[in-house]
């Protein structure tokens, strides 16, 4: 049988346009932000014909949620889909999920690969924002996605769900050579099977076994990633939560296990996270399930439930983190997620500045031609411990033109990286001013590398063990960048300072 692309979406929406992301998001950084509207989730990011297409909530002045469409080569430079989408004949979208039937095994098209969508109409603005769906509707597309029609007879009753379903996604499983539907409804994941793309069976499901469940459960994504330095595989179910992520409010927590078909068997029941950082929530990933070592990417939308967006970084644009390539390790007895973002092209800020060796017992400041955005790679010698006078806390200072500070480190003593904000007005009762990831070190040297542009700083450690996403305000740049130790000295072994 052919492989089958699968291009799964879900959005909240009423309508769905093209995005116009225009020069001004150059102003910005290097991250996915839309200038007219308020940014809301990532809903969907898949591979096709080359090309990556990214779909994602936006709000405008009528406070309506809508559906965005982006297009990139390379997850870095989005421009704005060509066409229209029409999906208004289909009404109020609540749950939108998109597989390509390569060889019509739905029997609704020609020899054209044909889009088959499966959507949940709200009949009110109130059943849309309390996601107060229970039924499954089917429609199709045979251009790519431009216009839509809308097949009611082929509605989908699922009579497994315990409450309103949340989200859904439909993938193609290559071994069993079947179609796989997952169904998030309350602390649950339901597994579905299809042979036709529109009678579905149900088989099993997730989440009565996972030993903490906070807070809703609001986005799930399900894909294949390999074990770094080894050939194989091991499926990961992503699930978003409101509460309960390492640093306070919402996060993405994941599950790795492996799934014959018919069953996901995770190896521990206790979730890990995706970020230690407040700003990293309902993420979504883009993988090639029909070739074998093809990498998987993920994309997070940097907000929190507790405060959603009364941060506005002075009036920064929302925007989504990084694309980050996943792979897996095997630490500590088990498997874990390892993030590392996406190479970026070389542009007329791109230039190297090295740092020299640098023995540090206060404070130093560093760092050349600080126009944002910028990546800083860091390495320090911590082969001494405490007692041979390392320092109990070291790591860098933002410092912007307000005198508001942003500091990254980590503390050797109690043993955690961190970032702290400390700025003049504290914006919400929720929010956390430092984030912690506790680890502690084993090797002799110790590595960063610290993305930052004006409205965010990105963390990656442990060469990429650690990720930590929070927002900070740099909307004129950057004043000063100081290296620091507090209570002994830290060693500066190497590091550079690059554009972006």
């Amino acid at each position: 049988m052919k492989a089958f692309f699968v291009i799964p979406f879900i959005s909240i929406l009423l309508s769905l346009h093209g995005c116009k992301m225009d020069s001004k998001i150059k102003s910005h950084g290097i991250h996915f932000v839309s200038q007219e509207m308020q940014l809301g989730a990532p809903k969907e990011l898949f591979l096709h014909n080359g090309e990556y297409h990214l779909f994602y909530q936006a709000k405008e002045n009528d406070q309506l949620i809508h559906c965005k469409h982006a297009i990139s080569k390379d997850l870095v430079n989005w421009h704005q889909a060509t066409k229209t989408n029409e999906l208004d004949s289909l009404g109020s979208i609540g749950v939108w999920s998109v597989v390509v039937d390569q060889n019509n095994q739905s029997g609704l098209a020609s020899d054209n690969p044909t889009f088959i969508g499966f959507y949940t109409n709200a009949n009110s603005e109130e059943e849309s924002n309390n996601h107060n769906y229970k039924s499954i509707n089917v429609a199709i597309s045979t251009d790519d996605g431009n216009s839509w029609l809308n097949k009611l007879e082929y509605e989908i009753e699922l009579y497994n769900t315990n409450s309103d379903i949340r989200d859904i996604k439909v993938i193609w499983h290559e071994e069993m050579q079947r179609w796989i539907m997952l169904v998030l409804s309350g602390y649950q994941v339901q597994f579905y099977f299809s042979d036709d793309l529109l009678n579905w069976e149900y088989f099993n499901e997730f989440g009565n076994e996972v030993d903490e469940k906070k807070g809703e459960w609001t986005d799930l994504e399900f894909v294949q990633i390999g074990v770094d330095n080894s050939n194989n595989k091991y499926w990961v179910l992503f699930v978003s939560t409101t509460e309960g992520s390492p640093n306070n409010g919402s996060g993405t927590q994941y599950f790795v296990g492996e799934f014959n078909g018919f069953e996901f068997n995770p190896i521990t029941h206790k979730p890990k996270w995706v970020d230690n950082g407040s700003d990293n929530f309902a993420g979504v990933g883009v993988t090639n399930y029909y070739k074998q070592g093809e990498p998987s990417y993920y994309l997070g939308w940097m907000n929190n439930s507790k405060y959603g967006n009364s941060i506005n970084n002075d009036g920064m644009p929302e925007s989504y983190t990084l694309p980050r390539k996943l792979t897996l390790i095997n630490k500590f007895n088990d498997y874990y997620l390892k993030s590392v973002p996406v190479e970026y092209n070389e542009t007329q800020n791109n230039t190297k500045l090295p740092f020299q060796p640098q023995n540090i017992n206060s404070q130093f400041a560093f760092g050349k031609k600080l126009e944002l955005p910028i990546t800083l790679n860091l390495t320090f010698d911590v082969n001494n411990r405490t007692y041979l006078d390392l320092a109990e806390v070291f790591g860098i200072e933002i410092i912007n033109h307000q005198n508001e500070k942003t500091i990254i480190g980590y503390n050797s003593v109690r043993r955690y990286f961190f970032v702290r904000k400390e700025d003049k007005n504290k914006v919400s009762e929720e929010y956390t001013d430092i984030d912690y990831a506790f680890y502690a070190i084993d090797k002799s040297t110790l590595d960063l590398k610290i993305i930052i542009d004006q409205a965010s700083v990105e963390i990656f450690a442990i060469d990429g063990f650690i990720s930590m996403t929070k927002k900070c305000a740099l909307p004129e740049g950057i004043k000063h960048l100081n290296l620091f130790a507090e209570n002994g000295h830290v060693k500066l072994l190497n590091g550079n300072q690059t554009g972006l």
